[in-house]
């Protein structure tokens, strides 16, 4: 059957315009599209494989409704099975066009209408797109097909005209072949600006190429950057839990090394010490001095905190003397200084 013919992106297939395109579409399928965007679902190109190739196109497999990508999928399947089917050898960028991206579906769309003006005799005079649509699924949620009545006779596309020829001798023409001459001179001039605007349609198209590209890198630099910051925040919670449970654990070790009242004192003190070490204090002086009055205020605890000075009162009234006043004093002194709790050092390095 068909062969697909090569064309490149400078090819005069790819300066066709929305416009042109929509109406092209909308009167051979009989369609009221008003966005190249609405054809993203593959739907409205099986319909047109199945007025250029009449009975390949299985339209009850074509999903009009398709709303998903796995919808858009299964109608773009069945356009490649078309293509395979009539021998046009050419790979739907599916992952590109289901996007409903501007330039993919319109540089998609172009091709089509080239493969369409090549084949275009293949239609049925009496081909009924109305008809042909509603053996499909989902006709009814496709709004472009809704109130669009059939028109009276079906135009065929028209092709690029030939840019007339100069001809010799002018002054011998007749006068109707003049009149000809002179009319097709505007269209000329008309014909050279349009090609020279659809000449930079390919750095347009271009740019925008770029432009989506640098869009599609920046949104993964942003997930990227989600990922990393869900990381570090499991990281933080983890450590901080962590942190939490070894603290628990060497404040229930200092617990019980100030309860003990057992006889290896030494091993506590050394344990103690090494519990109250700090960065600042890199000999351990103050560590141990802490752990030492921690000892201390356990022993007091023990043996009471006024027994010294109830065995001093007794001594002195078995002898009747009295004490010396700055003795005594002294001794209110020690009596009074409070012990250096664990808590209390802990707090302060």
């Amino acid at each position: 059957m068909a062969t697909d013919r090569a064309v490149g992106m400078m090819n005069e297939a790819y300066f066709v315009g929305r416009r042109e395109i929509l109406e092209w579409l909308n009167g051979l399928c009989q369609l009221n599209l008003g966005k190249v965007e609405e054809t993203a679902n593959g739907a409205v190109v099986c319909q047109v494989m199945d007025a250029l190739f009449p009975g390949t196109v299985p339209m009850k497999k074509v999903n009009w409704g398709a709303r998903s990508d796995h919808e858009f999928v299964a109608n773009y399947k069945v356009m490649q099975a078309v293509f395979d089917k009539v021998g046009i050898t050419r790979h739907i960028p599916v992952d590109r066009l289901i996007r409903a991206k501007y330039q993919d579906n319109l540089e998609h769309l172009q091709w089509v209408r080239s493969v369409f003006l090549d084949h275009e005799a293949n239609i049925p005079e009496d081909y009924d797109a109305i008809t042909r649509r509603n053996l499909g699924k989902g006709v009814s949620l496709y709004k472009p097909a809704q109130s669009v009545a059939k028109p009276a006779a079906r135009k065929p596309a028209s092709r690029p005209a030939p840019r007339p020829t100069k001809t010799v001798g002018s002054a011998a023409l007749k006068p109707k072949e003049k009149e000809k001459e002179n009319l097709s001179r505007p269209n000329r001039s008309l014909g050279s600006s349009s090609t020279s605007s659809a000449a930079r349609s390919p750095v347009r198209r271009a740019e925008d190429s770029k432009e989506a590209e640098k869009i599609d890198e920046l949104e993964q630099q942003v997930k990227d950057l989600r990922a990393s910051s869900a990381t570090l925040q499991m990281n933080l919670e983890s450590a901080e839990k962590e942190r939490d449970f070894y603290f628990h654990k060497l404040r229930e070790v200092e617990v019980l090394l100030q309860a003990y009242q057992g006889p290896d004192r030494d091993t506590v003190l050394q344990v103690l010490t090494v519990l109250y070490a700090t960065e600042d204090d890199p000999d351990g002086a103050a560590a141990q001095a802490a752990a030492e009055a921690v000892l201390a205020s356990v022993d007091e605890d023990e043996f009471g905190a006024e027994a010294p000075h109830e065995a001093l009162d007794a001594a002195e009234s078995k002898e009747g003397g009295v004490v010396d006043d700055e003795a005594a004093h002294d001794r209110d002194l020690s009596s009074e200084a409070a012990p250096v709790s664990a808590s209390s050092y802990a707090e302060e390095y």
